[in-house]
């Protein structure tokens, strides 16, 4: 399957976001809302110009990054505000099967890392960055599609 000009672009983009999001986490283990709100606007205008359809495909991919807002009282701060915030502004420019493929993938692999750290003894309450593990999850789901 070949793909368009603006859908690799709008791939690259939410790999960037993420990737950037990703190193935020790791270093200040918080997304600034200033790169929060560079990434809303930046990713509306994406859409704007690059998405086929908009606005209806880019309201079902913010959805995943609803859905991660409304864990955050849940887990009362594990899942943090910025995690979900970046995903509804990945959502812009990803399809919502991208999305949720990144997602499932993210969770499932860091599932596995607070698995290794409950068995080294580490304790329950031992907070790690989540976005690494989407950034992690969405390079998976793009070589597995490049794949087949």
């Amino acid at each position: 399957m070949s793909m368009t000009n603006a859908q690799q672009a709008l791939q690259t983009a939410g790999l960037a976001f993420l990737g950037i999001g990703a190193w935020f986490d790791l270093r200040k283990r918080a997304l600034p809302s200033v790169y929060l709100a560079a990434v809303f606007i930046l990713g509306g205008v994406l859409a704007v110009f690059l998405r086929e359809g908009f606005p209806w495909p880019c309201l079902f991919s913010v959805l995943p990054g609803l859905f991660l807002l409304s864990l955050v009282p849940a887990t009362r701060g594990g899942i943090g505000a910025g995690d979900g915030l970046l995903m509804l502004a990945v959502g812009t420019v990803l399809p919502v099967e991208e999305v949720l493929g990144t997602l499932i993938i993210g969770f499932f692999l860091a599932s596995f890392y607070a698995g290794s750290l409950l068995l080294r003894r580490r304790g329950r309450n031992t907070a790690f960055p989540l976005v690494p593990f989407l950034h992690l999850g969405y390079l998976a789901l793009l070589f597995s599609e490049h794949l087949a």
